[in-house]
């Protein structure tokens, strides 16, 4: 049977026959407790009525494993575990192998990101969920999904109808006629070279056409931008789809027994499948409502035979939440298959004063500015730096810096000097490092910095689990750390052939781990900086 994944399933895995039921295992927060803990007494004490501390006393009586150095219970009711030096080592040649284990997870996961509006450039907030979405995607597949990504096209409704009046707008001024842009039209002046190309093609002013052309311009830069920024979409599906195959005829008399009239518009009894009231599906000018092409949309990616579905939205989409909920409860979907993550906004600090982004306005700040300004790796690595459900401030002056303040250099100066180190190694006729002795490893920034590198796979499970990205931003930002106390304190080649062959091995497997976290990140492990 295969090994368990990463560190906590490998040693539940052993346990399991001893505690006899599935339980929890955690990194306790203070090195006083162990490299390993669990609750399990505690929650064991509720069922069984006895105090927690007698349990965990007994199961540690039982616990006699040559994995574990100590076994140790601890008020209220915990069970502490130091693994033996001998484990570290004999896990640290498997990481060198990049062998974590059996794969945790399986199943197909469709995880739909950026979908921003085909009326202007992404701008950062996007560009946020872009990094989100695209580390999901990696994380998800190292792990063992199989995790498509994909780009929802809203090149139908009300918004485009008035980016298409907008452009038309820009057309007509290059004729000589004066600016007319509609109400809560799109003014930017983004609009220009887009309405330069369309005169040179045509000199008809016919509405669907300009429409037509200035999404599918648009799209072509929105395309550029997201490669630009090393993200990229397995499917592009448009919203003018779900019209064109009836998708939104079926969703209507699918929820027919749901839907009432009043004053002249058509709504959906959404409070009766738990929402807080009533939605209007279709308004009184005959207007489908955004909702009803989001529910075809949906239909469609749950027909697509995927076990979980992840929508990654902006801030501004938190109160569709629930109407898309009563939906799909409404339409008979396994809606508790849909996970929606909300993507807070972005606070460009810029000589510590914000930004103002606003699309419509004009004066807005978009990826590629940014990706102008600074380089890819820092920008994703920033975006990644704060859990999703909270706003983040984007230090410019920060990200502009070239030294180890810049925490992305930071992680990517420490594999840079493994990665020296190495070179000067092989340099001083140590070229095979495979067989080190590592039981010379017994310092304690040593001893650190391998169970530091251990708790690797598990970070990833919990970025999977929780998606929370930032779990390995900054797990790789720790492991940095230890590995710069251990290098501060200890050479890694000198004198004694065998112990710098041991310390070779060690930082090897250091930079592997490191450049493996950096690439789901999608961000760059130079060699040299």
């Amino acid at each position: 049977m295969a090994d368990e994944w990463g560190l906590k399933g490998k040693v539940r895995e052993k346990l399991r026959p001893i505690i006899g039921c599935e339980f929890g295992l955690e990194f306790p927060d203070a090195q006083k407790f162990g490299d390993l803990s669990t609750p399990f007494p505690l929650s064991q004490a509720k069922k069984k009525k006895r105090n927690p501390m007698e349990i965990a006393e007994q199961l540690k009586s039982r616990i006699q494993l040559p994995l574990f150095r100590e076994v140790t219970a601890t008020p209220p009711g915990y069970l502490n575990f130091r693994l033996s030096r001998e484990y570290l080592y004999e896990q640290l040649v498997c990481y060198h192998k990049l062998d974590f284990g059996s794969k945790p997870r399986s199943g197909r996961v469709l995880i739909e990101f950026v979908s921003a509006n085909p009326t202007g450039p992404i701008n950062i907030v996007s560009g946020r969920a872009a990094a989100l979405g695209d580390v999901l995607k990696r994380t998800f597949n190292f792990v063992g999904f199989d995790a498509h990504s994909e780009f929802y096209i809203n090149d139908a409704g009300h918004q485009t109808d008035l980016f298409a009046r907008s452009l038309l707008a820009r057309v007509d001024q290059l004729t000589g006629k004066e600016l007319n842009i509609p109400e809560d039209g799109y003014p930017g002046e983004y609009l220009i070279p887009i309405a330069e190309q369309y005169r040179r093609k045509y000199n008809e002013t016919d509405l669907e056409k300009v429409k037509g052309f200035g999404i599918s311009e648009i799209l072509k830069q929105q395309k550029r931008t997201l490669s630009r920024f090393d993200v990229h979409f397995d499917h592009w599906v448009n919203e003018s789809k779900m019209y064109e195959e009836k998708r939104v005829d079926q969703v209507i008399e699918s929820l027919r027994p749901y839907l009432f009239e009043e004053d002249g518009a058509l709504w959906f009894r959404a409070v009766d499948f738990g929402d807080e009231k009533s939605r209007v599906f279709r308004t009184k000018d005959d207007r489908y409502t955004y909702l009803v092409p989001d529910l075809a949309y949906h239909q469609f990616k749950f027909e697509r035979g995927y076990d979980l579905l992840i929508d990654i939205w902006g801030p501004d989409h938190h109160g569709h939440i629930p109407k898309i909920r009563a939906g799909l409860k409404a339409l008979g979907a396994e809606e508790n298959r849909l996970l929606i993550l909300i993507a807070q906004q972005v606070n460009l600090l810029s000589k510590s004063k914000k930004v103002a982004m606003s699309k419509r306005g004009g004066a807005f700040v978009t990826l590629d500015q940014l990706l102008d300004e600074i380089p890819r790796d820092v920008v994703r690595f920033f975006f990644l730096m704060r859990s999703p459900s909270q706003p983040l401030d984007f230090d410019i002056d920060l990200a502009k810096e070239r030294s180890e303040k810049n925490p992305v250099y930071y992680v990517q100066y420490a594999h840079a000097r493994i990665c020296s180190i190495l070179k000067f190694a092989t340099g001083k006729g140590i070229d095979d490092w495979s067989n080190a002795k590592l039981s010379l490893l017994s310092q304690a920034e040593e001893l650190n910095l391998i169970f530091e590198i251990l708790k690797f796979p598990d970070i990833i499970l919990a970025v999977v689990d929780k998606l929370e990205p930032q779990k390995l931003v900054y797990y790789l930002m720790g492991l940095a750390t230890t590995f710069h106390k251990f290098y501060e304190r200890h050479r890694v080649v000198g004198e004694d052939r065998t112990l710098s062959c041991a310390r070779v091995f060690l930082v090897d497997v250091l930079r592997k781990i490191i450049g493996q976290g950096l690439s789901l990140l999608g961000v760059e492990a130079p060699e040299k900086m």
